[in-house]
């Protein structure tokens, strides 16, 4: 069983509070917009840093991730709530002008969005359409842990 298959949920009840810790875990906070500081990426430069490789990251809140963007914009997500639990989830991802959109099987109820992507030195952060930082990671090249 793949690692994807593995952190997928099955029907039922714990479908929506698990959407609801990776909506928390990946950013998903009503918290007061930050300036971004770096630089912002254009379409191309997101492609390049992010399709292909693993992303670890935390969200506002603390939890850590790690993730896969496969080369056709297919991606694995796996983590920790502060709590100690596991989550994971599936979806796809692709530059639209100069913004990261991405789709989720359950957090957001598979409702697109596209985010900012801002690079400082060896960190990038993500930022909704509102403005509040919706995660922050590290970029390895490839998929080292091997999702």
């Amino acid at each position: 069983m793949s690692a994807g298959e593995s952190m997928r949920l099955k029907p039922g009840g714990a479908r929506l509070g698990v959407a609801a810790v990776i909506g928390l875990v990946l950013g998903l906070s009503a918290g007061a917009a930050e300036t971004p500081q770096g630089r912002t990426l254009s379409g191309p430069e997101i492609g390049a840093a992010l399709v292909g490789n693993t992303l670890s990251g935390k969200s506002p809140t603390g939890e850590g991730w790690i993730m896969w963007i496969a080369p056709d914009g297919k991606m694995i997500v796996r983590g920790t709530t502060q709590n100690g639990s596991m989550f994971g989830d599936i979806g796809t991802g692709t530059v639209k002008g100069d913004r990261w959109c991405v789709t989720w099987e359950l957090l957001r109820q598979g409702q697109p969005m596209c985010l900012t992507v801002v690079k400082d030195g060896d960190q990038y952060r993500n930022y909704a359409p509102d403005g509040h930082l919706e995660s922050s990671y590290t970029i390895r090249p490839g998929n080292p842990e091997g999702f």
